[in-house]
């Protein structure tokens, strides 16, 4: 297919595309076009003919709630990523981008509690736990934060961000020696991010 303008997470990946044609392989014609924010996961099925993006569908409405969002328009962004939740009440993403309102609104509880829900909707899933870490952190939640940082880091051994993330907080915790034990993977993933926490270890007393 044809795509547009990328659609980015908060860490800067691509999770999706904002517009899209979808081709039919055996015809080479279009069959469908799509012009709303695509998550990444419901593209890639579409490519392998894994299907359409059917309207009343959850990805539909995710992908709306994700349009919405991008406009800054957070109430109507919230209600299509609940009617998405209501199709399919294990869709993870929907939890994380609800949780990701609350934040931008400062509901640090009701952040909490829609990750927390994303983590049980898809155990396995690495940003999910990257957000719930992220969660406790803004409570103050240090200890828990660790373990969601240590099971991304679990599921994902190249998420440099959670590795980031844990050496700081062991160092505003006064552990430098886990710090320390981080930056050589650190370092191995992103020279400069191991490089800042180096210095950063080297200027605590």
């Amino acid at each position: 297919g044809n795509s547009g303008g990328g659609l980015f997470d908060k860490k800067g990946r691509v999770i999706g595309i904002t517009t899209a044609s979808i081709s039919d392989p055996e015809s080479k014609n279009i069959a469908q076009n799509l012009n709303l924010a695509i998550p990444i996961n419901t593209l890639k099925d579409l490519l392998s003919g894994g299907g359409a993006l059917k309207k009343e569908s959850p990805a539909y409405f995710y992908s709306l709630g994700i349009l919405e969002k991008n406009k800054l328009n957070y109430d109507a962004a919230e209600i299509y990523f609940k009617k998405a939740i209501e199709l399919n009440d294990v869709y993870a993403d929907a939890y994380i981008e609800i949780g990701s309102i609350y934040y931008e609104q400062g509901e640090w509880d009701l952040q909490l509690e829609m990750f927390r829900k994303a983590v049980k909707a898809d155990p396995m899933n690495s940003d999910a736990h990257y957000f719930l870490a992220t969660a406790y952190e803004d409570l103050g939640r240090y200890e828990s934060a660790i373990t969601e940082y240590q099971k991304v880091i679990e599921l994902n051994p190249t998420e440099k961000e959670a590795f980031y993330a844990l050496a700081v907080i062991y160092l505003s915790l006064g552990e430098k020696n886990k710090a320390a034990q981080i930056i050589p993977k650190l370092k191995e993933l992103n020279p400069g991010l191991g490089g800042e926490v180096e210095m950063l270890i080297g200027r605590v007393k």
